[in-house]
């Protein structure tokens, strides 16, 4: 059926797509959330981890080697120490021992303010694309609502999408670390903008509406 011959829409009908409309915004407003909660943890997770090389084998097999030849020395220095030193002396202790490395400590603040600010615009920018779906939606049902061309008009000047989409800075050099520590970097998107569908949206669907484009950057 052609759009000149299609059945004007009933106020209830359209009603009924406004719903669904705003159920739908909800539920992404949740998803979006829930994204955000999940990458911040993973992000804590990353911060506060310490990495000691004891779960790559390489390391591990080095470190017991070290450790068998250390033992007579070992060994050794508790002998002497017990010799020169009253018992009631606390023990001394040498040992093979590896001082765990990770993020230092004056440096998480810095990741994490750079972390917050990437994710903040991420999901700024996903819940811009579902605005503009529905939006989009809404636009074409509201149009179906009348036959009267004055209306239709009007109607299709308020409907032209909003491209202003919130902008992403690169992220700052002190989450460039993340990359490989991450258990699912790809969810961050890092790399910015890369004009992919929404994680909210899935658009698989070439006759389906699209989502709002990257925002291009500006040539010098």
């Amino acid at each position: 059926m052609s759009a000149s011959n299609r059945k004007p829409w009933r106020a209830p009908e359209l009603g009924l797509v406004k719903g669904a409309a705003k159920q739908r915004q909800q539920e992404d407003q949740l998803r979006a959330e829930a994204w955000q909660k999940t990458r911040e943890a993973e992000l804590e997770a990353v911060v506060n981890r310490s990495y000691s090389g004891m779960d790559t084998p390489e390391i591990r097999a080095l470190v017991e080697k070290l450790s068998t030849l250390a033992a007579p020395y070992i060994a050794e220095f508790n002998r002497l120490f017990a010799q020169h030193y009253p018992a009631e002396f606390a023990k001394a202790t040498l040992a093979v021992s590896i001082t765990p490395g990770g993020i230092p400590p004056q440096f998480r603040e810095q990741v994490r303010r750079d972390a917050a600010k990437h994710l903040q615009a991420r999901k700024a920018y996903m819940l811009a694309n579902s605005a503009g779906v529905i939006n989009e939606i809404l636009a074409d049902a509201t149009l179906r609502t009348t036959d009267n061309a004055e209306v239709k008009e009007a109607l299709q000047q308020l409907a032209v999408p909003n491209r202003a989409t919130p902008t992403l800075d690169p992220p700052g050099p002190a989450i460039g670390m993340l990359q490989k520590l991450l258990p699912h970097p790809e969810e961050w998107g890092l790399a910015g903008y890369d004009g992919g569908p929404s994680p909210l949206l899935p658009n698989t669907d070439p006759d389906k509406p699209k989502m709002l484009a990257a925002p291009e950057e500006d040539e010098e």
